[in-house]
């Protein structure tokens, strides 16, 4: 039930699922894709 939920993050490159945040988040890309990697790990 955990990998479920990462998985649409990287896809979008937001870390917070704030749907309404999508442009502000969308400024700050790079710390996203940074707990992206590590939260797939352990899924994989």
């Amino acid at each position: 039930m955990g990998p479920p939920a990462p998985v649409p993050d990287p896809a979008t490159g937001i870390t917070q699922p704030s749907a309404g945040q999508t442009a502000p988040v969308s400024t700050q890309p790079s710390p996203s894709g940074a707990t992206t990697p590590p939260a797939r790990a352990p899924g994989g």
